[in-house]
Parts: structure tokens; C-alpha cells; sequence
């Protein structure tokens, strides 16, 4: 499986509410700039023609990120989206994550982008890839790509990074 991790651009503090936080111009520009990167690297390599799994958080700002992603995807990707899913919020429990994942019941060829927050992201990207649960750090805007044998501790392969 490949597992894409997409960590919402920017967001505004102008909000009633966290949930309600809007991406900034300077949010959508990180977005866009680290799926061109992707994308070109996709080209490259063949790989243009997928079929993508696109999952998103509830929160705004995630909504708006997976808004872009739809956008830029090229004509030979076919995305088949689960909007507003209640694992991806930023305090989800690496575990339950892991089992919505795998609830989506998909093949292991199959590619899967996580539209979502931190801490989750960062945690879930340590723990795939290292087996540590606070290594890495996925900035604002940021895409991480992982190659997932399987969904465990320390299983997962670090193919691209934004």
C-alpha cells in the first residue's frame, strides 16, 4: 500500500472555533507547491495512472487542503474520496487510525492519502517508519509518502517527502 500523508497548508487563528479554522493564501501555496513536487515526481516515474483512496479529516482546513488536491490531480488519476472521517482528527489515537485504514479494505496496491493534522500525522509517519512514536515532524503543507508492507510498527519505507 502506498500511504500519502498531507498535512492541511496554513491555517488562520480567525475562527469561532478550531474546527472552523480556513486556510491562509500562504496554507493553499504550501499545499499546491508540495503536490507539483509529488506530481512531477509521479510523471517521472510512471506512476500517473492510480487510483487514489483520498480521506479527510472533518476540520475545515483539511477540507479545503483535499479541495486542492482534487484539483491538481491529473486526468489519469481516478480519486475515489471518504470525506469527513472522524479518525483523521488531530488527537486520534495512532491505533484507531491504523484500523480505519485498514477498514477501508483495500488491495495492497492500492494508494491512500490521509488529509489530516498534527499530532496524528507526525506520530503515525514516526511510527510506520521508525517504530517511534515522536521522531518525525510533518510541517504545514507538507506531503510524506510511505510504502506500507503492512500496517505496523516500523514496517513502512520513506519514498518521497515534501
Amino acid at each position: 500500500m502506498r500511504l500519502l500523508l498531507l498535512r492541511h497548508g496554513e491555517a488562520s487563528f480567525d475562527a469561532s472555533c478550531d474546527a472552523a479554522r480556513p486556510l491562509t493564501t500562504q496554507g493553499r501555496l504550501e499545499v499546491r507547491s508540495s503536490l507539483e513536487r509529488y506530481l512531477a515526481l509521479e510523471s517521472r516515474n510512471g506512476k500517473s495512472d492510480a487510483e487514489l483512496t483520498l480521506c479527510v479529516s472533518p476540520l475545515l482546513r483539511a477540507q479545503q487542503t483535499s479541495e486542492i488536491v482534487s484539483a491538481m490531480l491529473p486526468s489519469g488519476f481516478e480519486a475515489r474520496s471518504c470525506k469527513e472521517i472522524d479518525w483523521l482528527r488531530p488527537d486520534t489515537p495512532i491505533a484507531e487510525c491504523l484500523s480505519g485504514i485498514e477498514s477501508l479494505a483495500l488491495d495492497d496496491a492500492a494508494t491512500v492519502m490521509l488529509v489530516a493534522h498534527n499530532p496524528l500525522l507526525s506520530r503515525l509517519w514516526s511510527f510506520l517508519s521508525d517504530g517511534e512514536p515522536f521522531f518525525h515532524e510533518i510541517v504545514t503543507g507538507q506531503l510524506v509518502e510511505l510504502d506500507c508492507e503492512w500496517l505496523s510498527q516500523g514496517c513502512a519505507t520513506v519514498v518521497f517527502q515534501s
